[in-house]
């Protein structure tokens, strides 16, 4: 009879030890991620109130209205983080179209906050002979290109060549003034990459007092010569990863 009692207490035990582990809702210490940019006070308010239910559900875990009570604000913050995130979605395409045209980098800008994974993230090295190799050989690879390219200059020296050319004309044959100088610095746009020689829009333009006088006879020069600096004819090309993997480039 005792070894029967033993066996009936112990297996009870058991029981009430698998549902305590079973029952408890989990809790991941390690996997603390930063907030998403929609995730509202009221989506905080509901988390805070999860946690304080999740400490009373540890503490009291035989409590059915903490249970309850727990998995109810669980649900809720599920359905209001569904509804934030759409809302901030929506926005976000709502601003897409109005800015599509008339402010680029405000666009991408956009772009990248609906695509969180937007940054390359990896450890894997990038073959930069390959990428140079690669586009040398980009117009080998295709002639129709290069034949496309003498075709549209055939048809501007053809054109070129009808047009009737007056010397009197000295709104285009004139020097470049100071002040057209000035007025083709203002229009450049903030913002913009550099090209090879690393000089952005924002130094020409705060720089015009100092450069104005170089700035004119080398453009005068370019104008009456026909040459230009070497470095105007070199650029920056930068490969975008769409999809696979990162080093093949082909």
């Amino acid at each position: 009879m005792v070894g029967e009692f033993n066996y009936i207490l112990i297996e009870t035990a058991n029981m009430f030890t698998k549902f305590t582990k079973r029952g408890k809702p989990k809790r991941n210490k390690y996997n603390k991620t930063q907030k998403k940019p929609w995730f509202s006070e009221s989506c905080e308010d509901l988390r805070i109130s999860i946690k304080n239910y999740e400490k009373l559900v540890n503490k009291f875990p035989f409590n059915a209205e903490y249970r309850k009570s727990f998995y109810t604000f669980r649900s809720r913050l599920r359905r209001r983080c569904k509804y934030e995130e759409k809302q901030y979605k929506e926005k976000i395409c709502n601003e897409l179209d109005n800015c599509v045209e008339s402010n680029p980098k405000v666009f991408w800008k956009l772009i990248n906050k609906l695509d969180h994974s937007s940054t390359c993230k990896t450890n894997e090295s990038l073959p930069y002979n390959s990428f140079k190799e690669h586009f040398e050989k980009l117009t080998l690879e295709y002639p129709e290109m290069n034949r496309f390219q003498e075709n549209v200059t055939k048809i501007f020296e053809s054109l070129k060549a009808k047009l009737p050319f007056n010397n009197d004309i000295n709104e285009l044959n004139g020097v470049i003034t100071p002040s057209e100088v000035v007025k083709a610095i203002k229009s450049l746009k903030n913002g913009k990459s550099p090209s090879i020689d690393f000089i952005s829009n924002e130094m020409i333009k705060n720089g015009t007092n100092s450069t104005m006088e170089s700035l004119v006879k080398l453009f005068n020069i370019v104008f009456n010569e026909g040459i230009f600096p070497k470095i105007w004819n070199e650029s920056l090309l930068v490969p975008l990863h769409k999809k696979g993997k990162v080093s093949y480039i082909k």
